[in-house]
């Protein structure tokens, strides 16, 4: 405060701060961070970036595709709806001319009404790629705000499904402030981008790895498990006095084990974890 000059100026002018935030430079650093930060959890078949030589047609659908609120996350404070980008936004910048597209919302995000899954459908069955955003809403991340069941919330996951039968390639876009349980999605669905809740300039920062303008580089913060049973589940997560691999400590002639019945011990994405376009040798 001392070298700031505050104990020989306390008082400042509040309306310069109109002046100084938001500033086209402080808008390029945010996406840049945005960008960063942005983790491909699959990529099978090398669908993304997305070919404008195979590619003429998408359908954008979801219920965060043309969000401006809840990619501010949280902690959002004084950020304004208005100054933020969507992903609808940053497609229409950067879509090719020789490329269509067409956006559906096809569900709310949260809460059991009805879908508006026919039309999501149908713009599927057009389209030779469908781009899903999803997520949660921002309410749903910061302290008091846990979550038991960490799915897709509300008729997310219903829309997923009718989509991904069409038979048209999915990507989905994850945008959410949390780690999220997501098995179905994780096996059926060939690209998933978790964007996380990426601040103003989300959509352009979407946009930009999608068409191939940047490189995905971000890693996994966190481990994400394969369901809620197994959490806490982390990387240096000590071994039980019957670790999962060896022989097992034998109890009544049993080797006995610490494992699940029903699900593996590994997290579906470990910690670091993180693809990226390039091949390395």
């Amino acid at each position: 405060k001392f070298q700031l000059g505050l104990f020989e100026n306390p008082y400042t002018d509040p309306d310069s701060a109109d002046s100084a935030i938001l500033k086209p430079e402080y808008r390029n650093s945010a996406q840049e961070g945005t960008t960063k930060s942005m983790v491909l959890l699959k990529n099978q078949n090398e669908l993304l970036p997305i070919k404008s030589d195979k590619v003429k047609r998408i359908a954008l659908i979801g219920p965060m595709a043309d969000d401006h609120h809840e990619i501010l996350g949280t902690w959002y404070r004084i950020g304004r709806d208005e100054d933020t980008e969507s992903v609808y936004d940053g497609i229409k910048a950067l879509l090719p001319d020789d490329i269509e597209l067409t956006y559906t919302k096809g569900c709310d995000l949260t809460g059991e009404r009805p879908t508006n899954t026919v039309s999501a459908v149908t713009a599927a069955q057009k389209a030779d790629l469908v781009v899903m955003v999803l997520g949660e809403a921002e309410f749903m991340s910061g302290e008091a705000h846990s979550r038991a069941y960490l799915g897709l919330p509300g008729k997310q996951q219903f829309l997923l499904e009718a989509v991904h039968a069409t038979g048209t390639p999915v990507v989905v876009v994850l945008l959410a402030g949390r780690p999220l349980v997501i098995p179905w999605m994780a096996e059926n669905i060939p690209a998933i981008l978790c964007g996380w809740h990426g601040g103003l300039r989300t959509g352009r920062a979407v946009a930009d790895l999608l068409f191939g303008y940047a490189n995905p580089s971000g890693k996994l913060t966190a481990s994400w498990p394969r369901a809620e049973g197994q959490i806490p589940v982390y990387y240096y997560h000590k071994n039980t006095g019957r670790p999962i691999e060896g022989p097992g400590t034998k109890q009544f002639e049993i080797a006995f084990k610490s494992e699940y019945l029903d699900e593996l011990n590994s997290p579906m994405f470990p910690f670091g974890f993180g693809l990226s376009y390039t091949n390395f040798e």
